[in-house]
């Protein structure tokens, strides 16, 4: 039993490679010494993992049991996220239009009205929408009413499966003879009238992820892939795997027992929703049907909640009520499950929710790396340079395509004369309807023009140093708050593009003298008394006042000026914009937060 966690490759020696036992891990690193597992996933969320534990024994000590949660996936790829917030917009769309259809059609709007009608949809056209066991078409009048219910094609109690793939809506009485049973297990051998080559023909064309669920293997076929119940985990729960046995060295569990357990996270979803903790993180704050806010980071507190309360016992109680209940256990989860303790209100978690503090780790990138940069450089678009400003906004030339030109004044910023006033009559022809307008220019052979614009660009120059084209910079590495000579403090923004460049000095954006004889000039007395990047966290305001915020966004404005752009911890809005003066009045500084959420304040800056 170790007091701290080490290093994992010191303990797992039997997942790591690249090992050397002649490296000394106080001056060639843990790493080099010990050796790491391949997956960086994997590496960093056991190094973080050490942090966070050790932080907790540093304050509270040795936790008497860890309950670790089975995760699903790891990390989601760049086009992974793009589809998962595809499918929440698409969702929240079809939900807010189901809604209305509830509304008009003077019906209740219910969390499971609204799942009815989505598994109604998912089953196919309004010709194609009937039970897929009696063959009966479902109108919209059906699937609001007792006439029709949810069905989990592969029974509730024996998967724990409680996903839109594993439900159907059909006619109640179906629903009822086909019981705690799968399909073919039910209607196999067509009891009572029902044919299960029919019902295979009613289903072909519903989505693949429900059609296989309906096939004479589907069990077995689920209990390979998914057999939560025994505990068989997936290469993607590897994490979840590795982190159990790394945690499991707190303790001599051989003398002591069982001090780490995990559990299924498909439970924690059933859960969470019985215990009616869901939506808990929505604005209002009130509904208990809401999916939970994935948004606000907050709710992995909701969910350790959850996994800290699910005892041995509970997870029985629980595949009891499951069992005895197969028709509707996943919808009367709150009434089958024992609460954490008995009273228990999930208000009582409101307070804690509301002090806790998020954790953001910010991507200081790699920089300083050969052949490694902290973000784009730039962005892709050349621009032609017209008149070359090296501290300002210098005149530039590009093509930009007429589909973009939605008032008469884009046309003035047009380069060539002749064609300007081509465009100008054309705009007056079509009574300026923009859309009109790209149309008939295209007709005419010209779809793309070159406009005059005013932009700060990065120049790339030729062998002789003449410059003759660029690009604008591709984002802001960080942001320097300087203090001068007479108190007031500047905000100076450092562009990814410089950052990175092998000459870069500091010294290049200390800010300018604004008054005397030295105005324009850097100011040798400036302090600079803090450096930002997005994701740093901050704080506003003193005592019971107190707001910790975090940077969103650093902003150029057009005058030359900078804002930051600032939100709340826990919030998932875009923020509020400030300028220097205003984040000075306001007694901004950059703070702390650990890893277990403790703040780190020394206060607002005194000179």
């Amino acid at each position: 039993a170790h007091e701290k966690l080490p290093y994992y490759g010191e303990i797992l020696q039997r997942e790591v490679v690249g090992a050397d036992p002649e490296k000394d891990p106080e001056t060639d690193g843990e790493v080099a010494r010990y050796g790491r597992i391949g997956n960086p996933t994997v590496h960093i969320g056991l190094n973080q993992l050490r942090r966070v534990m050790n932080g907790i024994i540093e304050a509270y000590g040795k936790p008497e049991e860890i309950v670790v949660e089975l995760a699903r996936e790891l990390k989601m790829n760049d086009a992974q996220k793009r589809d998962y917030q595809r499918r929440q917009r698409e969702g929240g769309e079809r939900n807010d239009r189901l809604r209305d259809d509830l509304e008009s059609s003077e019906v209740e709007v219910t969390d499971f009205t609204l799942r009815k009608l989505r598994l109604w949809e998912e089953q196919g056209s309004i010709e194609a929408r009937i039970c897929p066991y009696t063959g009966e078409q479902l109108s919209f009048g059906m699937v609001v009413s007792a006439q029709t219910e949810i069905d989990h094609i592969l029974p509730f109690s024996r998967t724990l499966d409680n996903s839109m793939s594993n439900m159907v809506v059909c006619v109640a009485a179906a629903n009822r003879e086909k019981g705690n049973r799968s399909p073919y297990e039910a209607f196999g051998h067509s009891p009572r009238g029902y044919n299960y080559g029919k019902i295979l023909e009613n289903v072909a064309g519903f989505p693949d992820n429900k059609r296989w669920r309906f096939q004479p293997d589907a069990m077995d076929r689920f209990d390979e892939e998914n057999a939560f119940l025994d505990r068989q985990l997936t290469e993607t729960q590897y994490l979840a795997r590795t982190a159990r046995t790394y945690l499991a060295y707190l303790y001599n569990e051989r003398e002591e027992g069982q001090k780490v357990r995990a559990i299924p996270g498909r439970m924690t979803a059933l859960l969470r929703r019985g215990w009616g903790l869901n939506g808990m993180l929505s604005e209002s704050g009130e509904s208990q049907t809401e999916r939970k806010q994935r948004d606000d980071h907050r709710h992995h507190t909701i969910d350790a909640f959850v996994v800290a309360n699910t005892t041995q016992g509970l997870l029985q109680s629980f595949a009891h009520a499951a069992g005895s209940h197969w028709e509707d256990a996943a919808e009367r989860l709150a009434e089958l499950t024992p609460k954490p303790w008995e009273g228990f209100h999930r208000n009582e978690l409101r307070p804690f929710l509301d002090k806790l503090v998020v954790s953001y780790k910010p991507d200081r990138g790699t920089r300083g790396v050969k052949g490694k940069t902290t973000g784009q450089l730039h962005n892709d678009t050349a621009y032609g340079i017209i008149k070359l400003v090296e501290d300002g906004p210098s005149e530039v030339v590009r093509r930009k395509p007429l589909t973009d030109f939605k008032t008469k004044k884009h046309i003035e910023a047009v380069r060539d004369r002749a064609l300007r006033e081509a465009l100008n009559r054309l705009w007056e022809e079509v009574g300026g309807k923009a859309a009109e307008f790209a149309k008939r220019a295209e007709e005419e052979g010209v779809r793309r023009v070159r406009v005059v614009e005013k932009q700060r660009v990065i120049p790339i120059r030729d062998d002789t140093g003449k410059p003759y084209k660029g690009y604008l910079p591709g984002g802001n590495e960080f942001a320097d708050i300087w203090q001068m000579r007479d108190g007031s403090w500047k905000l100076v923004v450092v562009p990814t593009f410089d950052a990175n460049q092998p000459n870069f000095s500091i010294e290049k954006y200390r800010p300018a003298t604004t008054k005397g004889e030295h105005k324009g000039k850097p100011d040798p007395s400036a302090k600079r008394i803090a450096r930002l990047q997005i994701d740093d966290i901050g704080a506003l305001g003193e005592g019971s006042e107190r707001r910790i915020v975090r940077v969103r966004m650093l902003k150029n404005r057009t005058d030359g000026r900078v804002n930051m752009v600032l939100d709340d911890h826990n919030s998932i809005h875009e923020g509020k914009e400030y300028s220097a003066n205003q984040l000075q009045q306001l007694g901004f500084r950059k703070v702390h937060v650990d890893e277990i959420g403790r703040i780190w304040d020394k206060g607002p800056f005194k000179p």
